[in-house]
């Protein structure tokens, strides 16, 4: 029921639960979010892994990854108010590379978040982790450049095998059975909207949480 609201409200794109297809004559489970005993799961081991103040943000604020990867430690965290400022989202130049956006996905991803507990725990512990960066992102690399979403993807995969979440097998080019996942950082936003919508909050609310138009 809670996954057929937040499709409802367009705050998932598919009810993770009904969803089966063929790849590669496989059947393939295509999930859309965690349950929440996998989420569980997830961050008892993420937390012992790198990037786990990524995994954890992006699982308590719903915020797309790009926007968490570009959050400014001085504009934009605002720990006496309790606030987190969205601005702005890493995108790609013309060559592919990674770089900081001006604004973010869409206008309405222009928003301020307000920080409960969990979320007021997992910035502070990310600012005493942070490492000072001419762009003064709260997240980056010991080498001072930023985290970049394929990285921190191939991370979380490796978390999803060793816990057997998302699994699937897939035909490989040397005709090989192998053990994949399915699991991405847009399924931990995902995950964040059918918490929400598990917990009836209001749809609208919802949407200006995630940024939606």
């Amino acid at each position: 029921e809670a996954f057929n609201a937040a499709v409802t409200n367009h705050l998932i794109s598919r009810n993770p639960s009904s969803n089966i297809v063929v790849k590669n004559d496989n059947l393939v489970s295509e999930r859309v979010v965690m349950t929440d005993e996998q989420q569980m799961q997830f961050l008892n081991i993420a937390k012992y892994r790198y990037y786990s103040e990524v995994y954890q943000i992006l699982l308590s604020t719903g915020m797309r990854i790009g926007e968490a990867l570009v959050l400014d430690y001085d504009k934009d965290i605002d720990l006496e108010n309790r606030k987190i400022y969205i601005r702005r989202t890493q995108t790609k130049d013309n060559n592919g590379k990674a770089i900081i956006g001006n604004t973010t996905k869409t206008n309405t991803g222009q928003r301020i978040l307000n920080m409960n507990n969990i979320i007021y725990q997992i910035i502070q512990g990310a600012l005493e982790h942070k490492i000072d960066n001419k762009e003064h992102l709260l997240f980056c690399k010991e080498d001072r450049t930023m985290y970049v979403e394929n990285s921190i993807n191939s991370s979380l995969k490796r978390i999803a095998l060793d816990l057997d979440i998302g699994i699937y097998e897939e035909e490989n080019t040397k005709g090989q059975v192998v053990k994949k996942t399915d699991i991405h950082t847009h399924m931990l936003r995902g995950t964040f909207a059918t918490r929400c919508a598990e917990a009836k909050i209001a749809p609208a609310v919802l949407k200006k949480i995630l940024g939606h138009t």
